[in-house]
């Protein structure tokens, strides 16, 4: 019954909101890649606060701990940078070629 629902609720935002044509259904995915690089900016930036809070913050004197906290903290920045170089390649595409 629930499935029955919950297929019932989104019918019409499948139908409804489908792309009709290639231009709006460029636009759609190019939207959906922007909302998960948004979210993979974020989840970077808590990697790499992560990074630095349980290396300098919370164990100070534990030389493996903080080593651990750099790696942890390079890879979020690697991370954010990788992120923000695919938005910005997504906007580029957003707007040279729409």
């Amino acid at each position: 019954m629930k499935k029955i629902l919950t297929i019932a609720l989104l019918t019409p935002a499948l139908v409804f909101g489908a792309p009709q044509d290639f231009k709006s259904l460029v636009v759609l995915l190019l939207g959906i890649i922007e909302a998960l690089v948004t979210f993979v900016v974020a989840l970077t930036f808590i990697v790499f606060i992560w990074g630095i809070v349980s290396a300098w913050i919370l164990n100070p004197a534990d030389q493996q701990k903080i080593e651990a906290g750099r790696n942890t903290a390079l890879a979020g920045i690697i991370g954010m940078i990788v992120a923000i170089s695919i938005w910005g390649i997504v906007k580029l595409l957003k707007s040279g070629l729409f």
